[in-house]
C-alpha cells in the first residue's frame, strides 16, 4: 500500500513544479516594462513553437523587428509600433513584401532592410539649367546605404553651421541633445565598423539600431497623437470620398507651411503632392517594387491613399529613403556648403566622396532633409528624438 502513495506524491511534486514554472513565466511576460530586446526575442521564438500562435514574419533568422518595436514601444510607454493594424488598404502594402504583415514595426523593418542596400539616388529632377541646389555633379557618385559612411560627431560649432542657412539662423539644441547625438553616433560607428568586418551579431544590432531610431522618429513625427479627433476631421476634409483613415495613420495640417506641403500624412508625415519631396521616394520605390509602381505624376487623391495606407509600407520605405537622400547629398556634393564641416580639408578642398562622414542634423537648404526634428525645428524635438534614439 505504501508504494502507490509514494509514487502519487512524486507525481504531484513534479506537476506542481511545472505549474509554478509556467506561472512565473506568464507573470514575467505580463509585466509592464521588460527591459531588453533579448527578452522579447526569446518570447517571440518560443511562441513560434506553439501551433496555436501565428508565427511572426522575419526578414532573416536573427533580425527581429517586431521585438525591437516592443522595446521602442516600452520606452515611449505606448504600443503603437506593435499593435495589430487594419487589413491592407492599398496595393503598396501587399506588393510582394512578405515582411510587412500587420504592425508598423514590421513596416519600419522593411524600410530599414531596403536602406541597407547601397543605391544611387535620383535627385536630378530638383535641378534645372539655372538652379542646382545641392551641386551633385560628381561624374561617378557613390552609392549610399545605412552602412556606407561613418557619421560625424558634432559639437555646438558644427551644429551652428549645419543648422543654419543663408536666410535662417540655427535653432540651437541643448547640451543634453548634443550629448545624445554623439551617443547615438558613437554607437552607430562602432556597430558599422564591426559589421563591415563581418561580425554577424553587429550586423543584426546595426539593423536594430536603425529600427529603433526610425521608431523613435515615428513617435516624434506622428504616433504621439495619430488617432486624435483632428486626424479624422482632416481625413474627411481632404481625402477621397471612398477613403477611411486607418487607425494609427496621422493626418496633420501645418498652416505655417506652403499650401502644397501643409497637409502631412502617416508615420513619417509626407505631403500628398507627387511633385514635392516625395518624388525622390516614388522613383526609388518604383525601382524596388516595379510590380506596384506609384505613378510619378499621381494626383493628390491617389497619394493620400498611398501615404495613408493601413500598413504604411510605402510611408516607412520613404522615411528611410529620405535619410538616404540626406546622406547622398552630403557624400556627393561638390560644395562645402552642402556637407559637414568635417569633410573640408585644410586646403579648402573637399574629401573624396567615399571618405566623408555624414550627419542627420542639417537644414534642408543645405541637404535633402525632410525631418524637422533633425534640425530642431521646434527647439525641443531634436532632444526628444535623440534621447529616445540613444536609449538603444
Amino acid at each position: 500500500m505504501g508504494y502507490p502513495t509514494l509514487r502519487f506524491r512524486l507525481l504531484w511534486i513534479l506537476c506542481a513544479g511545472t505549474v509554478l514554472s509556467v506561472s512565473n513565466e506568464s507573470a514575467a511576460w505580463g509585466s509592464k516594462k521588460p527591459a531588453t530586446l533579448e527578452f522579447y526575442a526569446t518570447r517571440t521564438k518560443r511562441s513560434r513553437t506553439n501551433p496555436a500562435t501565428r508565427p511572426r514574419p522575419y526578414p532573416g533568422p536573427l533580425t527581429d523587428y517586431f521585438a525591437q518595436g516592443r522595446v521602442t514601444d516600452t520606452y515611449n510607454s505606448r504600443v503603437e509600433l506593435t499593435t495589430t493594424r487594419d487589413p491592407a488598404s492599398h496595393r503598396t502594402d501587399s506588393c510582394k513584401i512578405r515582411r510587412v504583415k500587420d504592425t508598423f514595426s514590421e513596416a519600419i523593418g522593411y524600410g530599414v532592410d531596403e536602406g541597407m542596400r547601397p543605391r544611387l539616388q535620383d535627385l536630378a529632377y530638383i535641378a534645372s539649367p539655372s538652379y542646382d541646389p545641392y551641386r551633385i555633379r560628381a561624374a561617378s557618385p557613390v552609392a549610399i546605404s545605412f552602412t556606407s559612411h561613418p557619421m560625424c560627431e558634432v559639437d555646438a560649432d558644427d551644429l551652428r553651421v549645419m543648422l543654419s542657412t543663408t536666410s535662417r539662423a540655427p535653432r540651437m539644441p541643448s547640451e543634453l541633445a548634443i550629448s545624445k547625438i554623439n551617443t547615438f553616433v558613437k554607437r552607430y560607428n562602432t556597430l558599422r565598423a564591426r559589421s563591415l568586418s563581418g561580425n554577424k551579431d553587429a550586423q543584426v544590432d546595426l539593423k536594430h539600431l536603425w529600427s529603433h531610431f526610425m521608431g523613435c522618429l515615428a513617435y516624434v513625427e506622428s504616433l504621439g497623437d495619430a488617432d486624435a479627433p483632428r486626424s479624422d476631421t482632416l481625413a474627411r476634409k481632404y481625402a477621397p470620398t471612398n477613403y477611411e483613415r486607418p487607425r494609427g495613420v496621422n493626418f496633420y495640417y501645418d498652416p505655417g507651411q506652403p499650401i502644397e506641403s501643409a497637409l502631412n500624412i502617416g508615420l513619417f508625415q509626407f505631403a500628398p503632392g507627387s511633385g514635392g519631396n516625395i518624388q525622390s521616394c516614388i522613383r526609388s520605390w518604383n525601382k524596388t517594387n516595379p510590380a506596384c509602381a506609384v505613378p510619378t505624376n499621381a494626383p493628390a487623391s491617389e497619394m493620400i491613399r498611398v501615404l495613408g495606407s493601413a500598413r504604411q509600407a510605402f510611408n516607412s520605405f520613404c522615411g528611410a529613403n529620405m535619410i538616404i537622400n540626406t546622406f547622398y547629398v552630403q557624400a556627393n556634393t561638390t560644395s562645402a556648403y552642402n556637407t559637414s564641416p568635417h569633410n573640408t580639408l585644410p586646403n579648402g578642398r573637399l574629401k573624396a566622396p567615399s571618405d566623408r562622414c555624414v550627419s542627420l542634423h542639417v537644414r534642408s537648404g543645405r541637404s535633402y532633409n525632410h525631418f524637422g526634428p533633425f534640425h530642431n525645428s521646434t527647439g525641443l524635438n531634436l532632444e526628444k528624438l535623440m534621447t529616445c534614439a540613444a536609449s538603444f
